[in-house]
């Protein structure tokens, strides 16, 4: 279990349009919410959150200090300004350490150009992402597959050919694709290939009811 990424956080009495003034002297609005918790409006000071978004992605935990509470939590949601990508706005899902949850973690390819050269075709990553699940605090960074198993081209790897996670269990389909080999762009049945360069797993985003959402 990495340890958890420590985030000092205030209460917040400005919510709806109002937020622009906080974000006008470098304080980032958000919520920590969750199973039995009631919503805590917090605000934090972006050049913490900043390295805080870096260092902890969307599968590490984040100790949320708001005065004398600490909310154990995960990053689910970053929403960013549309054409600037500032962040506007950051959701913290709290978490029970003791009870398992499900995880979209990153996928990463290694061996790409190599076994393009082989098999003289691309490969085509199908699925950036897999789901997983487990304990909060056991959260795997990522999912490296090695394509050089991939024999011809028409070959695929499926869910149920990933290697084992040490404290996680995929949740995916078995039978989904997520690396396939094709012919090469120009001939019969080309498709480009994708960007292997797998980063820190990005936050998940899941839809909230309009009302729950005050930070237009």
């Amino acid at each position: 279990m990495s340890e958890a990424v420590v985030l000092q956080a205030n209460p917040r009495e400005v919510i709806g349009k109002q937020v622009k003034q906080l974000r006008a002297v470098g304080q980032i609005p958000g919520v920590i919410y969750g199973p039995g918790q009631n919503p805590v409006h917090i605000e934090m000071d972006w050049p913490q959150l900043r390295a805080v978004l870096i260092q902890a992605g969307g599968t590490n935990l984040v100790n949320v200090k708001v005065q004398d509470q600490t909310y154990t939590t995960l990053i689910r949601v970053v929403d960013r300004h549309p054409v600037r990508r500032d962040v506007l706005h950051v959701d913290f899902y709290a978490v029970n350490l003791n009870e398992t949850i499900i995880s979209n973690i990153a996928i990463e390819l290694i061996n790409v150009e190599t076994t393009q050269i082989r098999l003289r075709g691309q490969v085509v990553q199908e699925a950036p992402t897999i789901e997983v699940e487990s304990l909060p605090g056991d959260i795997p960074n990522k999912v490296v597959v090695d394509v050089s198993v991939l024999k011809a081209v028409g070959a695929m790897i499926h869910v149920s050919d990933l290697p084992a996670l040490e404290k996680a269990t995929y949740v995916s389909d078995p039978h989904m694709v997520i690396v396939r080999s094709v012919y090469e762009t120009g001939d019969t049945g080309a498709e480009e290939t994708v960007t292997t360069d797998a980063g820190p797993a990005e936050p998940e985003r899941i839809t909230r009811k309009k009302e729950d959402f005050d930070e237009e």
